[in-house]
């Protein structure tokens, strides 16, 4: 049986959503650097929000990187020139809310 793949989680998700997350993936919260220890070579994914992106010391602690996964539109805070170089994947939520979000602007 194939092992689970880690995830970083950054920002804290609904319990609805490490629920599903928690079948396919090994999740784990993220609290400090200092605290990632060994754990920080098997990370090969990371899920965060727009506001908080992937502050570049957590990056360069995870080695093996695949992707990381917004839960936002927000990239500005992500080393996009960082993830080029080492062909990190990255994922967002762009235009899934769009129309709501003109729709409260509208109201």
């Amino acid at each position: 049986m194939a092992s689970k793949t880690d995830i970083l989680m950054i920002d804290p998700m609904p319990e609805s959503f490490n629920e599903q997350l928690g079948t396919p993936f090994r999740l784990h919260q993220f609290t400090s650097v200092e605290t990632l220890g060994t754990l920080a070579e098997r990370i090969e994914g990371v899920t965060t929000g727009g506001g908080s992106g992937l502050p570049r010391p957590i990056m360069d602690r995870l080695p093996n990187l695949k992707i990381i996964s917004v839960n936002g539109v927000g990239i500005d805070k992500i080393d996009l020139d960082e993830c080029r170089r080492r062909n990190i994947r990255l994922a967002t939520a762009q235009g899934v809310l769009t129309e709501d979000v003109a729709d409260m602007a509208i109201g």
